[in-house]
């Protein structure tokens, strides 16, 4: 079972993985993540695009998105044999990322729809306003857009919040191109950290009791 994470930065993904991840290893359930300190294998082509990253040359935008997208596909090869599996951002996200860009999404079309295996979708649906505030200003480069938003290399509330709305909008075309609405579960970034996990914690066990009646048949 393929979960996937989603939303701007700062928007509570991390924190509700790691609690959804605590619950269903408690539950017994052979959970697996795609990065961080819970993750049982690395990903060696992120590793890399995150050195390219802190170094002195940023990787131009179509390059980086698509070293994202390779690293996506080496995860469901290799690292995806959990029964269940939770990704910290997916295609989405990367569609997101190259719609704020200005990257020409559409002749890539192709390689979005290979990621087709997907059974829910928590979409954490936060303002630019309240994570810069729950981040308290402390934003990277390219969070707030790289130089694609910022022409001398400022790091600014302003760039960040001009950049995460760009990046919401992606979200929306993205997710109505490329799921099902039926496996989306919308999250209000208004709600609290208790209040959208019992939502997800819901839906979890609703997931796992129907994926148990197929079995059983």
């Amino acid at each position: 079972m393929f979960l996937i994470f989603e939303g701007i930065d700062g928007s509570g993904k991390s924190t509700h993985i790691k609690k959804l991840y605590e619950l269903l290893s408690k539950m017994g359930v052979d959970v697996d993540i795609s990065k961080g300190d819970l993750a049982s294998k690395e990903a060696p082509i992120a590793s890399l695009f995150t050195k390219l990253l802190k170094g002195e040359q940023f990787p131009s935008n179509e390059l980086s998105l698509l070293m994202k997208m390779a690293n996506l596909k080496y995860l469901y090869e290799y690292n995806a044999t959990s029964q269940i599996y939770i990704f910290d951002r997916h295609i989405f996200s990367i569609y997101s990322d190259m719609y704020a860009l200005g990257v020409d999404i559409d002749k890539y079309d192709d390689l979005f729809k290979m990621f087709n295996k997907i059974d829910r979708v928590y979409y954490f649906n936060t303002s630019p306003y309240d994570t810069y505030k729950r981040k308290e200003g402390k934003v990277t480069y390219a969070e707030t857009g790289g130089p694609t938003y910022s022409v001398n290399g400022e790091i600014t509330k302003d760039n960040f919040i001009k950049f995460q709305n760009d990046i919401k909008k992606g979200f929306e075309l993205g997710l109505s191109k490329y799921v099902d609405p039926a496996k989306i579960v919308q999250l209000e970034g208004t709600n609290s950290i208790e209040e959208n996990f019992a939502i997800i914690e819901a839906d979890i066990i609703s997931l796992l009791e129907s994926a148990k009646g197929i079995n059983d048949k």
